[in-house]
């Protein structure tokens, strides 16, 4: 798993979004395991001290989340909710598939896309059906 750099070189990058709100998108991409698991969950706890009131986590390019990464997922979620900080996924079919197999698609309401994501309001996409 890697992380991908946002506008600004760094992990997580601030922009503004049409409702003027602050936000920040985290990208990652490879595999979401239990060897990198620990590394995903570091830098999203990070991102919840950056005084953002939007993170969006882009997930398009992650070629496999295992449970590691659901659960830091889910810790992160219950934490972001605690601060006041609204979180959306943006998911690729494997991200996807977990989060929907699981049943935890009503929580995190994964988009299709990063624009579809900072769009206003939580992004609704219309359900998938497994291929």
């Amino acid at each position: 798993m890697s992380i991908v750099s946002e506008g600004d070189g760094t992990s997580a990058s601030k922009a503004a979004t049409g409702t003027e709100r602050s936000t920040s998108v985290l990208s990652f991409q490879g595999e979401v395991d239990m060897v990198s698991g620990e590394h995903f969950a570091t830098h999203l706890h990070a991102a919840l001290t950056t005084g953002v009131e939007l993170l969006v986590i882009d997930m398009l390019r992650v070629d496999f989340l295992g449970s590691a990464g659901l659960a830091a997922l889910v810790r992160f979620h219950t934490e972001a909710a605690r601060r006041g900080i609204d979180v959306r996924l943006v998911c690729g079919r494997a991200a996807r598939r977990t989060i929907e197999l699981t049943g935890l698609a009503d929580r995190f309401t994964p988009a299709d896309t990063l624009s579809a994501a900072l769009g206003p309001g939580r992004a609704q996409d219309p359900p998938h059906s497994a291929q």
